[in-house]
């Protein structure tokens, strides 16, 4: 869900991040990874970064296997097109019944396609996004 009084700079990138974040929500692999490029660069923190799109997918499986159900709320969009950063409030449920909130900003960076090139996320550690930052194990 986007908050109607989100300030942006450009209403492309806006609506990207909605975009962005209704595919995080569908919790579908797929359609999640069909928004980067085959050599993107995800990093959650200063956790060891995630390289590939090949990488992604099993990285991503483990995090939505996490949780039940996911929401959002745009806080803030900042940026043109093609480098934005967004502040979001997303609010997992998960298995045991539990919500969890975690309040995070990520910076994008997509290629003349509008496939992302690199995201860099930065939040909390929160249990939901601990299967997700070990890409590399």
């Amino acid at each position: 869900m986007a908050n109607p009084a989100t300030t942006t700079i450009n209403d492309a990138s806006n609506a990207w991040h909605v975009r962005f974040n209704d595919t995080l929500v569908a919790r579908d692999v797929d359609q999640y990874l069909a928004l980067f490029r085959d050599d993107c660069t995800l990093q959650i923190n200063n956790a060891i970064p995630t390289y590939s799109k090949l990488a992604l997918r099993a990285a991503y499986r483990r995090h939505v296997a996490s949780f039940r159900a996911k929401s959002y709320e745009i806080i803030d969009v900042f940026g043109d097109g093609q480098k934005s950063s967004c502040e979001v409030l997303y609010t997992f449920t998960c298995h045991d019944g539990s919500t969890e909130g975690v309040q995070c900003s990520y910076v994008v960076d997509l290629d003349e396609a509008g496939l992302i090139r690199s995201i860099r996320i930065y939040g909390n550690g929160a249990r939901v996004f601990k299967a997700f930052m070990h890409a590399n194990d």
